[in-house]
């Protein structure tokens, strides 16, 4: 059962994880949703790499500021080697 972290929110909390930290069950691998449904994003890339950019984002709902990383689903030939980019 998950645990809420200390910002009060109902992510679960991995055992070892610092207080504020991240870990893999605090990410979303399935929305149903677009990104943009939920998030305000900034025009300006705070990186790019070979398989896409990453600029900052504002959630909505929370206010919660974070980054997003947008992938080329042209570049999406290999399904595992996504999964392991995302991870």
């Amino acid at each position: 059962a998950g645990q809420s972290s200390s910002n009060g929110s109902n992510l679960p909390k991995k055992e070892g994880t610092k207080a504020g930290g991240l870990n893999h069950a605090m990410f979303i691998m399935d929305n149903p949703g677009k990104v943009l449904d939920f998030y305000d994003q900034d025009k300006k890339k705070l990186g790019e790499g070979s398989y896409g950019s990453v600029c900052k984002a504002k959630n909505k709902a929370s206010g919660a500021m974070r980054a997003i990383k947008t992938i080329s689903k042209a570049q999406m030939k290999n399904v595992d080697r996504f999964k392991q980019e995302i991870a």
